[in-house]
């Protein structure tokens, strides 16, 4: 498997920055994990206080676990959505992004290469010219 599909995959199935960290780009991946990681835990901080001021907005006078009221959960998953909207937008574009940037990227193992060169001295430079025929 290509490299550049790896380090996508990698960005994009398990987080983002994980394909730049396969591709030995350490700073953007920071770039990426940080503000990632930092969203996320924002997210869920932000769903446990919906869900906390709706747990204690209820009358739990007559509350004996069994009987739970859909709409609240209904509730809940609506002011989830809305107050954390671009939340969500920014993970997303993030993912994306570092999906993107994995797969289009060089790492930095990659010499450079110039077809049908004619002579180099310098070792980081691949000559891509097919063998010459034998006679």
């Amino acid at each position: 498997m290509n490299l550049n599909r790896k380090a996508a995959l990698m960005s994009g199935l398990v987080f983002p920055g994980m394909g730049q960290i396969y591709k030995k780009h350490f700073l953007k991946a920071a770039a990426m994990i940080v503000p990632t990681a930092a969203l996320i835990i924002l997210l869920f901080y932000n769903i446990f206080q919906i869900t906390w001021k709706t747990m204690n907005s209820m009358d739990m006078s007559d509350f004996n676990g069994v009987n739970i009221d859909p709409k609240m959960f209904a509730d809940i998953n609506h002011q989830a959505w809305v107050q954390n909207e671009l939340i969500i937008v920014l993970v997303i574009v993030i993912w994306i992004g570092s999906i993107v940037d994995a797969a289009y990227t060089k790492t930095k193992e990659e010499p450079e290469t110039i077809p049908y060169l004619t002579s180099t001295k310098d070792p980081n430079v691949v000559d891509r010219r097919p063998p010459p025929k034998q006679l």
